[in-house]
Parts: structure tokens; C-alpha cells; sequence
């Protein structure tokens, strides 16, 4: 049987011959046009990108401030260690050409227990603090848990997201020890984050370490610089959390409820790196 299945092709090699180059001629003329298709393809996407997206123009977001991101740094304007950063970041932002306001933290300084090393005197001045402080809306303070300097840093945070609901102006907050050591890349990557839709873009690279939104870790830490717009900042005034610090209690708020996201790269971090971060943060206050 398999013989005699064999012998038309023992008997006639020139006409397969020719039917086999048949089939190769038309498959090599479909994969030439298919190419040329998805060539063509390309180039049209891309000059329509070019086109619907100036925002991307590396050109006009080096030149242009009016395509720069309005920013609110926030600071102690009383407190020396303050006032030695603003001198540093308000001429940076000016040269970066960006817009900016500063929004007064309160002074944990005016607060001081007699021993800012005990928890519950330091508990107990941080709700004199909110008291005085804050006159939003305060959720139930029987939940309460947060030392001196994490409510004075949480109420730096709530007059920012106020302030973006009053003037219904998104905005870059900053942290007063931010440094940003790329405005042109930084820029970018906040219109590239609004175009696909965020209510935040968090730009500390710390927030994002162990997760991005919305798999954040709910003990993700690090605020020093994060874009918002006005639906975000409502949800954060909202979801006010007395019992955790401020980068932990938006978490959640970012997972559940907001378009919140990650940068591929980060352009901005705390001046003089972590560890100088840390020995010259509000949690060396009262000293």
C-alpha cells in the first residue's frame, strides 16, 4: 500500500517540483504584504502620537512652564530647619519653571510635653495639636494612636489635599526636603500617568517598593512627593485616619477607591538621601 502511495512522486518530480514552487512564491508575496501592512501601521501610529500628544515633546516640556505640573510644597515656615530647606527648593522649583505655594504645616514645637519620649504625653499633646491645629472634618478620636510628630506631619498633609479641593487645581506636594534631580523627566511622567487616567501618581520611589497600586502594602511609607488631583485629595480628607501615619492611611484609599500608579523611573527623592532624612525629620522635634 505505502508503496503505491509513493510512486506518482518517483515517477513525476518535475511537476511537484513546480507546484512546491508555486506555494513558495505565493508565501514569501503574503509575508511581504503582511510586513509592508504592519509597517505602514507603525508609521501611522506614530505620526498620529506625535500629533494627538504634544504633551510628550521632549522640546516644549524643557522649554515651556506652562505645561509644568502647579506644585505645594509643605513647610514649617517658623522652624529654622524649615526655613534652611525652602531657601534651597523654592530656587530650584523657580529655575525648574514651576509654580508653587507653600502650605503651612503646624509647629510640633508649640505643643512639646515634658517628655516628647513618652508615648502617652507625646499622644496627648499630638490631639491638643489636631485640636488647634486642624478645623476639617476629624473622624471618631476614640481610635487616636499617633505620637506628636505624626499628627503634625498628617496635618501638613490634610491643608495640602484642602487646598487642592478649594482651587480645584491638581498639584505636585512636596515634602519641604524633596529634591527633584530630573524636572523635564519628572514632568513627563506625571502627563504620561494623567493621560492613562490617575487621580495620583505617587513619585516616592519608597511608596512603591513592595507593591504598586493597587497591591500597595498597607504599611508602604514615604510621602515626599506625590501628584493629586481633586477627586484624590477629597478621598484622602474623607478617609481621615487618626490611627495610623499619613502614608499609611492613604494606602488603602489608593487601592480600593482611586486610579492610583506608579512612575517606571523616579525623579525625585529626599535631600541628602535616607538616612539624612531620617536624623533631620519631625520625629527630632521637641529636643
Amino acid at each position: 500500500l505505502f508503496q503505491g502511495l509513493a510512486a506518482p512522486s518517483l515517477t513525476k518530480p518535475k511537476k511537484n517540483m513546480r507546484g512546491w514552487s508555486s506555494v513558495m512564491l505565493l508565501a514569501c508575496l503574503v509575508i511581504f504584504l503582511i510586513c509592508s501592512a504592519i509597517a505602514a501601521l507603525r508609521l501611522h501610529l506614530g505620526t498620529a502620537t506625535q500629533v494627538t500628544s504634544p504633551a510628550f515633546d521632549e522640546q516644549e516640556i524643557t522649554n515651556s512652564s506652562s505645561l509644568r505640573a502647579h506644585v505645594i510644597v509643605i513647610s514649617v515656615p517658623t522652624r529654622p530647619e524649615s526655613e534652611e530647606r525652602i531657601k534651597r527648593l523654592g530656587p530650584s522649583l523657580e529655575t525648574m519653571g514651576f509654580s508653587f505655594e507653600l502650605v503651612a504645616g503646624p509647629n510640633m514645637d508649640k505643643y512639646c510635653p515634658e517628655d516628647v519620649n513618652d508615648y502617652n504625653q507625646s499622644k496627648a499633646a499630638g490631639l491638643q495639636l489636631l485640636g488647634q491645629e486642624w478645623k476639617g472634618w476629624t473622624p471618631d478620636l476614640a481610635s487616636y494612636d499617633l505620637a506628636l510628630f505624626q499628627i503634625a506631619t498628617y496635618v501638613g498633609h490634610l491643608r495640602a489635599w484642602q487646598r487642592v479641593v478649594d482651587t480645584k487645581i491638581p498639584a505636585v506636594i512636596l515634602e519641604d526636603d524633596a529634591y527633584i534631580w530630573s524636572d523635564k523627566y519628572l514632568q513627563r511622567s506625571i502627563d504620561q500617568a494623567v493621560l492613562a487616567g490617575a487621580d495620583v501618581v505617587l513619585l516616592d520611589e519608597r511608596h512603591c517598593e513592595r507593591g504598586w497600586p493597587p497591591h500597595l502594602a498597607l504599611e508602604a511609607p514615604g510621602l515626599t512627593a506625590y501628584w493629586v488631583g481633586p477627586k484624590a485629595a477629597q478621598a484622602f480628607l474623607d478617609n481621615f485616619n487618626v490611627s495610623v501615619p499619613v502614608d499609611w492611611a492613604v494606602n488603602p484609599v489608593m487601592n480600593e477607591q482611586l486610579q492610583a500608579t506608579c512612575p517606571r523611573a523616579f525623579f525625585v527623592e529626599e535631600f541628602g538621601g535616607s538616612y539624612h532624612a531620617r536624623t533631620n525629620s519631625a520625629a527630632k522635634g521637641c529636643t
